[in-house]
């Protein structure tokens, strides 16, 4: 699983895991995460998020949760749903940005893309933006872009950049995945997007579009038009219905996935 990972990024692990063991947490959750991240690389941190520090979100998630008695360090803590969502998030903004590690500056992106959580709370409270974000990671120096960054097309390289909704992506990543997706012979509809039903489970309110779960109400209950937007499978472009953005209200999809129509006119229509 951690194959990718830097060594820093591992570190930012193994932090989260002792911070919810002192938190006697019984797993680890995003704000471990964040705990652990502020830790392991204040180098990053002082560079992107000049206002955030260690101690003062330690304090304030110390004053957030409710603490157990510690957990010893050789007992297995398990990822949060949350937490795992966090992990997938940073290994896709990696692929967005052409590199071939995960590092810390990922795991941070993936932490925001994590909205509801109170890590990405905290980020956001103290300035914190994912967009903005991603453009600095873009261009930061080594040691944190190790891998195969996006040049600037003004280097008169030969790397060859394509440009979806005014970002630059690398070319060989789109060409990958698109002939990766044609292998499944889906056929693409183009249509405008709607919100859909899902399915939230009564516990911890995760959600699922396995609307037969709804048939056991003692654990499930159906949430009409829970489902409020979607991602381009290429580029992630948001799909929802928006008066003031009606461009990301139209899209491709083969009943289930979603292509902008910029990503299937460029790419797939051809």
């Amino acid at each position: 699983m951690f194959e990718r990972y830097t060594e820093g990024a591992r570190r930012t692990i193994f932090f989260a895991r002792y911070e919810a063991a002192q938190t006697g947490s019984p797993y680890i959750d995003t704000e471990h995460i964040l705990l652990g991240l502020l830790r392991e690389d204040r180098a990053l941190c002082n560079r992107l998020l000049p206002d955030v520090n260690y101690e003062s979100i330690r304090k304030e998630l110390h004053a957030a949760i409710e603490e157990g008695k510690k957990t010893a360090l050789s007992a297995d803590l398990p990822l949060s749903n949350a937490s795992k969502r966090v992990l997938a998030f940073g290994a896709e903004e990696a692929v967005r940005l052409a590199h071939r590690h995960i590092g810390t500056e990922h795991l941070l992106l993936g932490l925001l893309r994590e909205e509801k959580q109170l890590a990405a709370g905290l980020l956001r409270e103290r300035g914190a933006d994912l967009t903005k974000l991603r453009l600095e990671i873009s261009q930061l120096p080594t040691p944190w872009s190790s891998g195969k960054v996006l040049p600037s097309p003004r280097l008169g390289n030969d790397f060859e950049i394509v440009e979806i909704h005014g970002e630059r992506w690398n070319g060989e990543y789109i060409r990958e995945i698109v002939k990766t997706f044609r292998k499944f012979n889906w056929y693409w509809n183009r249509c405008a997007w709607r919100e859909s039903d899902v399915v939230a489970r009564v516990s911890d309110g995760a959600i699922s579009r396995d609307l037969s779960l709804a048939a056991d109400s003692a654990n499930f209950r159906l949430v009409a038009g829970g489902w409020k937007k979607d991602e381009c499978l290429i580029c992630q472009w948001e799909l929802f219905r928006s008066e003031d953005h009606p461009e990301h209200g139209i899209g491709y999809t083969n009943g289930r996935e979603w292509l902008c129509t910029e990503c299937y006119e460029k790419f797939f229509a051809s």
